[in-house]
């Protein structure tokens, strides 16, 4: 009698050790997930249910942030687009014969003609130091001409870099050493023309009474700054009479230490022996630099101090350091001087006073500070002189009024499409949200489509949604206390009910209301409740209070009022946010605090208990599966220790 043997095979199994079938011959884990598979029905349940609670809060969420894009637009005082605002109903278009005056008109003008001449803008007082208060560009030796040939040094001439080079030697017989130089800088940067056409050197050549080299612009040139500087180490500039001590630029630059500026100057500044600062006030501002610090940061800490109300800055075309008055208009509006040290009374020399704006408006001389004036709702900005009258024309601005108006109801039916696209959506019971065994089974593109339509009509004719809608159309067909004019009169109607409360525009009915009853149209859409006015108080009236400030107010503040009972944040006097923030919360997930939420909580926790409870199955048929493999191996051992016995016995 032949005998076999079998071994239990053991494995681990989501962290337990669990043996295959080698004596049963059954495939434990297929086995196993099989049960535990038929018994997951309930888990799938919840787990559907979740995703399609997860899906439908998203889709709230969507509506409640589309909704508050579209007050903040347009229900929200702040905003240009606001259709609350007043001065969005009253708006002018002002027209003018003259770019010298720019005229603007508020919700306070009337629509008429104006006249305006402008004899004198508003200008600020200054403190300058002269013009070209920079040393001339000037060597600090006598040059040596006979050995410039070969050489050649760079010039800048207003930005622009040019190479002087001395290609021919000097003959003292033909020219001055000044016009052999002038002969190689004219090659280099060319020549110009003055006012009256003739030819003229952009830079001028010549020597002082030392007989040092002195580099000037040329008078009517149109040339402001000269620099030199070494082109090579070839000895022209040695040659030049210049050194590391000359002045080679008739500019200052801002990144210069204040003491190189006191050094470069016609008129140098001195520093506090003691010190070596410099200290002085403008306006009652004290300000004190060292000679270290740059003429960079003296200018940005003068400009950056709001009590001086003063700007500094070095204007390069002129040479000139300019302190002006962030103020225009006549008098004495800067005030500065030395507390130690002799910047202002060496550099600052020069005040010139301010001017006020001088004009004629319809016919009154108007003298004012600025160079803007308001006169009855017209702001005029006076941008020059002018040497005869400027017409304005002030009227309404139909197409402005007609362009906010217009945008708003786009926007209303755009949102209103959206939402009524939602409860329109039918539901297909067919497609619920897909198990991970489903999931196993798709592709990516499958599970994709699915979850497309498992998603669509989850807000079928939703009740909150629903009432929303029928509250606006309600507003937007009601009367407003006290005002003759609605909605269809100014031409902006509704259809058919199978459009379901969309606006559509009369364009020249629309217009002509505007022209003709501004006030009208202003108060239909803007007119706020006497009896409880504003935005925020809307969420602390009882019931009695609500219908009274709803029959007083405009469109746009029951619009609002509609709004806010579904997507604001406050409470109102029953303790509750508005409804749809109650069932759904933000989307920015702030909010945990509604019913989607806390569902769904419940949801987390009756799935976690449920796929405990699976565990703790998988447990049990794992166990038992392994009990009988253990007990069916031990009876195969018995019996092949049997059979050997009695093959033993029977071969004796």
């Amino acid at each position: 009698m032949s005998s076999s043997s079998s071994t239990i095979s053991g494995t681990t199994v989501n962290g337990r050790t669990v043996y295959s079938g080698l004596s049963s011959n059954i495939d434990v884990d297929s086995t196993v997930k099989k049960m535990i598979s038929a018994d997951s029905g309930y888990l799938n349940q919840l787990k559907q249910k979740k995703q399609k609670d997860e899906w439908k809060q998203e889709q709230y969420q969507t509506i409640i942030n589309d909704i508050q894009t579209f007050s903040d637009k347009y229900l929200n005082l702040t905003s240009s687009d606001s259709i609350l605002k007043q001065s969005n109903y009253i708006q002018y278009s002002v027209s003018s014969d003259n770019t010298a005056v720019l005229a603007t008109a508020s919700a306070k003008a009337t629509q008429g003609s104006h006249t305006i001449t402008v004899s004198q803008l508003a200008t600020a007082g200054k403190q300058t130091s002269s013009a070209d208060m920079t040393q001339v560009v000037t060597g600090s030796s006598t040059p040596d001409y006979s050995s410039l040939q070969g050489t050649s040094f760079t010039i800048e001439v207003d930005g622009t870099k040019r190479t002087v080079s001395f290609d021919s030697a000097y003959d003292s017989s033909s020219q001055t050493g000044a016009q052999y130089v002038q002969t190689a800088i004219n090659k280099a940067v060319g020549t110009t023309t003055d006012s009256n056409g003739n030819t003229i050197n952009k830079v001028t050549v010549s020597e002082d009474s030392n007989g040092y080299l002195q580099f000037t612009p040329t008078d009517d040139s149109g040339v402001d700054s000269i620099t030199i500087s070494d082109a090579s180490s070839d000895g022209s500039f040695s040659s030049l009479g210049f050194s590391s001590s000359s002045n080679t630029s008739n500019r200052i630059s801002t990144s210069d230490t204040l003491e190189t500026v006191a050094g470069k100057l016609k008129s140098a500044f001195s520093f506090d022996s003691t010190s070596g600062e410099i200290e002085f006030s403008i306006n009652g501002e004290s300000f004190s630099f060292d000679k270290s610090d740059t003429l960079s940061e003296m200018i940005s800490t003068i400009n950056n101090d709001s009590k001086a109300n003063v700007t500094m800055k070095y204007d390069s075309n002129t040479d000139q350091l300019v302190l002006t008055a962030n103020s225009t208009g006549a008098g004495s509006t800067i005030s500065v001087s030395d507390t130690s040290g002799t910047f202002v009374s060496s550099v600052l020399t020069n005040w010139t006073e301010g001017k006020d704006s001088q004009v004629v408006l319809d016919g009154e001389k108007l003298t004012r500070s600025s160079n803007t004036i308001t006169q009855d709702g017209i702001t005029y900005t006076l941008n020059k002189t002018t040497t005869s009258t400027t017409n304005i024309s002030v009227t309404n601005d139909v197409d402005g009024i007609y362009d906010t108006i217009k945008s708003f109801v786009d926007d209303y039916n755009t949102l209103i499409d959206e939402i009524n696209d939602k409860l329109d959506e039918k539901y297909d019971t067919d497609y619920q949200p897909l198990t991970d065994s489903q999931e196993e089974d798709m592709s990516d593109t499958e599970i994709s489509n699915w979850n497309t339509k498992a998603q669509t009509g989850l807000l079928h004719n939703d009740s909150k949604l629903s009432s929303m809608l029928n509250k606006i159309r309600n507003a937007l067909t009601s009367s407003v206390s006290g005002v003759t004019e609605t909605l269809s009169k100014i031409g902006i109607t509704t259809s058919d009910y199978s459009e379901k409360g969309k606006l559509h525009i009369d364009e020249d009915t629309l217009k002509s209301a505007i022209s003709n009853d501004p006030n009208g149209v202003m108060n239909l859409f803007s007119q706020q409740s006497s009896s409880y006015p504003g935005l925020s108080s809307v969420r602390s009236l009882n019931s009695s209070q609500r219908a009274t400030r709803t029959n007083e107010e405009g469109i746009a503040y029951k619009l609002y009022d509609i709004l806010q009972d579904n997507i604001s944040t406050i409470k109102d006097k029953s303790g509750s946010r508005g409804c749809l923030i109650e069932a759904a919360g933000t989307k920015d997930g702030s909010d945990s605090t509604n019913a989607l939420s806390k569902e769904l909580d419940t949801l987390a926790d009756k799935i976690d208990a449920e796929q405990d409870r699976l565990d703790k199955e998988e447990d049990r048929y794992y166990t038992e599966f392994t009990n009988m493999e253990t007990a069916l191996e031990k009876m195969s051992s018995q019996y092949n220790a049997i059979s050997s016995l009695t093959s033993s016995s029977s071969s004796s």
